[in-house]
């Protein structure tokens, strides 16, 4: 693979873009929506995130988001595993495991809220089939550039297992309904470090559903709202240590595990399995942990109806 600019953003070549309509311009992989509104995003959020450059630089401003993405991917591989006997997985994963090379192979997986595009290339080398969506234009720019600058079998590979859309969820499902499409719906659905920014947590977890199989299956990590997730997450990892950028975060959007699966339960779902999620400031180091204090993340079922 050549050397990748991270600072780069993903550029259109004229000659590769085609018009479906006069708000979209799409080519291969990659599907942009120009002036979008959404339900969902709010607008101080997506102006931070707009200043984010250095999406895939490890030792940038998203250094803690790399160090998670190697706990979600652990995650994931334990509670998929567990499932895999069941009526979802059965002739569709076999003789798959945590210490199978592509675990995911054969699921179709939607990554909502997916920044730079970090976990779902990880997801795409395991074999997954995704598309990653995300509201802000320069996390989606990011992202494709990324994934455009793969070469040979690698970027042929990771170009026919991944996909990119710009907009959130409600517009997603809005473009389905306007083209006469049915609304693609997907093995695992997985909102990531996202709940603590939509406006309304209901109407999210709402579109979430619609874009869940029945019987599929959905991750959510998040921060709870504690006073320890105050001192912790805003006061020492925003504003003394900048282990996080300032400004990341709102408090008053923390949501409360509890809370969370209320919600999903009043959306068809219904909870497999919560974990706390631990962060040593001093190494660095992050792991799965039944401290739910701060940051956790969960997996629910949605239930056939």
């Amino acid at each position: 693979m050549k050397k990748i600019n991270f600072l780069n953003t993903f550029k259109y070549s004229s000659s590769n873009i085609v018009n479906t309509s006069k708000n979209k311009k799409c080519l291969k992989n990659f599907c942009m929506v120009k002036n979008f509104s959404s339900v969902h995003v709010d607008r101080n959020d997506d102006t931070f995130f707009k200043s984010i450059k250095d999406w895939w630089d490890v030792n940038g401003t998203m250094r803690t988001l790399h160090e998670y993405n190697d706990v979600r991917i652990k995650y994931l591989k334990n509670q998929l595993t567990q499932e895999f006997t069941g009526a979802l997985f059965e002739n569709k994963i076999s003789n798959q495991g945590v210490g199978n090379s592509m675990p995911f192979k054969k699921l179709n997986m939607l990554d909502v809220g997916c920044g730079g595009g970090i976990l779902c290339e990880s997801l795409a080398r395991l074999g997954a089939d995704i598309i990653g969506i995300d509201s802000n234009a320069n996390s989606f720019n990011i992202a494709s550039a990324h994934l455009n600058n793969y070469e040979g079998d690698e970027l042929k590979y990771m170009q026919g297992k991944l996909k990119y859309y710009n907009g959130s969820t409600d517009n997603y499902i809005e473009d389905a309904r306007k083209s006469d499409r049915h609304i693609k719906q997907f093995d695992v659905v997985l909102a990531m470090e996202v709940i603590e920014h939509v406006n309304s947590p209901e109407l999210f977890a709402k579109d979430l559903s619609t874009l869940t199989k029945d019987g599929g299956y959905l991750f959510i990590s998040t921060i709870n709202k504690t006073n320890i997730s105050y001192y912790g997450m805003i006061v020492a990892g925003e504003k003394l240590f900048g282990i996080v950028p300032e400004g990341t975060h709102d408090w008053n959007k923390f949501i409360k595990p509890e809370k969370l699966i209320q919600i999903l339960k009043e959306n068809g779902y219904c909870l497999k399995n919560l974990s706390g999620v631990s962060y040593n400031p001093i190494t660095g180091h992050m792991d799965l942990s039944s401290d739910l204090s701060m940051n956790y993340i969960l997996f629910a079922k949605k239930l056939s109806r």
